[in-house]
């Protein structure tokens, strides 16, 4: 298998992805239905679109696959497949031969196609497959197909196949992964600088000495909550963060508050739990009650911004509500930002005043 991004996984380990969680990228392929396969290869057209951006030809190193070439690669997956899946389906087991991924992508100069014309072919190429897996009848998911010696494919195999390839290329093509729970200190770390300026968490958390104040305040969050909830993502160079939580995962058991408590009582004061249980209290009040992703929380080192730190962090969260058909929800704490998540389909509810404090902007992205 060809090298993308930060991954350099063998092929033969990518090939038993199909039943499985991949470690590098998150997806399990294995919990899509057979039934969702289609729609969810066809949603990843729009995801590739709102990924793919800035120096797109550029290598992170001589011998990993630059974002375009990740695109070119997915974009022929998607072609190729379509057409080993149609054989699959009026052959007796086929010979269906194999691809050599790398030698495409010199082969091919994949670096020198057109970004335009590669995004509109992907887009025509998973349409290809998402309406081959359409015609897949109920009893002929299991129908096999022969790559090479040892690797027998089944259609939906195949097609889980492909899905994570388009998922995984693209994590990598944006620099964008989910974080594991090693990353909590980084990840706590580029919180509390990324929010040490913003209007609602300046007045939440007064006085000097607001950074100390935030540290462990995201430190038990992340640590206790986001993190074991595998929505939290984390950029490759660790310049941001994205934390989002999946319906129905926002319980916050007493206990846990309690510990919560006792670790900000070290440094916080009583006006700064005050303001916390007041934010608390608007948040929870209008939250929706319809089931949604909720995106708690995006943050960006104060050096890096304004180099698309964002944009790939939303891109990489909303491909997972778009596939799981959902809406998003979340509560921009920062004016400036607003226009940021309309770009990406939210829409602004309602603007509510913190008291004696400032607007907390509550924005929903329909289901897609």
């Amino acid at each position: 298998m060809g090298r993308c991004g930060s991954c350099a996984v063998p092929e033969r380990v990518w090939f038993g992805v199909q039943g499985r969680r991949c470690d590098e990228c998150g997806l399990d392929v294995a919990a899509v239905p057979e039934t969702e396969l289609a729609v969810t290869v066809g949603a990843e057209a729009d995801a590739w679109r709102a990924a793919l951006g800035g120096d797109v030809r550029r290598r992170p190193a001589p011998e990993v696959w630059s974002p375009l070439e990740c695109a070119c690669h997915v974009r022929d997956v998607f072609r190729v497949f379509a057409e080993r899946v149609g054989r699959m389906l009026t052959e007796d087991e086929p010979e269906l031969g194999y691809w050599d991924h790398d030698a495409s992508v010199v082969e091919q100069s994949y670096n020198e196609h057109d970004p335009v014309a590669v995004l509109d072919d992907l887009e025509h190429n998973a349409s290809l497959l998402a309406a081959a897996l359409d015609d897949v009848p109920p009893g002929a998911w299991e129908r096999t197909g022969i790559r090479r010696a040892g690797e027998r494919f089944t259609i939906a195999g195949l097609a889980r196949f492909a899905l994570h390839e388009s998922h995984h290329h693209r994590s990598d093509a944006t620099g964008v992964r989910l974080a594991e729970a090693g990353d909590a200190d980084v990840v706590a770390s580029i919180l509390a600088q990324g929010f040490a300026d913003d209007p609602v968490l300046s007045w939440m958390v007064g006085g000097v000495g607001r950074i100390d104040k935030l540290l462990p305040f995201f430190d038990f969050i992340i640590r206790e909550a986001n993190i074991p909830l595998g929505a939290t993502w984390i950029t490759r160079e660790a310049t941001g963060c994205a934390c989002w939580t999946p319906p129905g995962g926002d319980d916050w058991p007493r206990e846990r508050s309690d510990r919560f408590g006792e670790v900000l009582r070290k440094l916080w004061d009583g006006a700064d739990f005050e303001r916390l249980g007041a934010l608390n209290a608007v948040m929870e009040e209008h939250r929706p009650s319809e089931p949604h992703w909720y995106l708690g929380s995006i943050a960006a080192m104060p050096a890096a911004r304004g180099q698309g730190v964002g944009r790939r962090l939303l891109a990489a969260g909303l491909a997972v509500t778009d596939r799981d058909g959902l809406p998003a929800y979340l509560e921009s704490s920062n004016p400036r930002n607003v226009s940021i998540y309309e770009r990406h389909g939210f829409e602004v509810t309602e603007r509510v005043d913190l008291p004696e404090g400032p607007p907390l902007t509550l924005m929903w992205r329909t289901a897609r």
